[in-house]
């Protein structure tokens, strides 16, 4: 007896359940239950002669509807209006004037930044190591390799597509240290004598 009672709620469970997700069932929700001389049950909401009525309580959910995001078109830049000369300035951030770089391999990175009004395209920057030409492209963070020790002077100059020079950081000096090819620290070398 207790498996068809048991099977009964599990079936009127899922009959409700089946209301609910499909939608069928109304807000204020009537299912009404016969059972044959078998014990088997049947559930509908439509009354029936020798049903049961089974009062089914709406079911309210913690769930909200989830709102759509309201898509926005990006507004359409229209090509700024250069009104006068270009204005430019750059300034080396890294490395600092007299700035020690400590590095075995020569190797460090080189950061500047550019101040830009009014210019008419995209700047072309060329990085000079000991007036030596050694980056010249988009960039504003070059890494240099190779670097050898002692005091070294970098400078940036900014162009215009057209290759006008338009602005010059001033000069940064620091020193590279690294190894001595004479140090015993060096890997290969028994006792500093090479």
């Amino acid at each position: 007896m207790q498996s068809k009672t048991a099977s009964t709620n599990a079936l009127l469970g899922l009959l409700i359940s089946v209301f609910l997700l499909v939608g069928v069932a109304p807000a204020a929700s009537q299912v009404y239950k016969k059972c044959d001389a078998n014990g088997v049950c049947s559930y509908t909401d439509q009354p029936q002669a020798g049903a049961e009525a089974i009062e089914v309580r709406a079911v309210v959910t913690e769930f909200e509807r989830v709102a759509s995001p309201v898509i926005t078109p990006a507004p359409t830049l229209e090509p700024t209006e250069v009104t006068g000369p270009p204005e430019v300035t750059v300034s080396i951030t890294s490395p600092l004037h007299r700035d020690t770089v400590r590095s075995n391999g020569g190797e460090f990175e080189v950061i500047w930044a550019a101040d830009i009004k009014n210019l008419d395209g995209d700047p072309v920057y060329q990085l000079r190591l000991d007036t030596v030409p050694v980056y010249e492209g988009p960039l504003t963070q070059v890494i240099l390799r190779d670097v050898s020790r002692g005091e070294r002077r970098l400078q940036v100059r900014v162009f215009s597509a057209d290759g006008t020079e338009l602005a010059q950081s001033d000069t940064v000096e620091f020193y590279v240290q690294r190894v001595s090819v004479f140090s015993p620290a060096r890997q290969g070398d028994a006792g500093g004598n090479r």
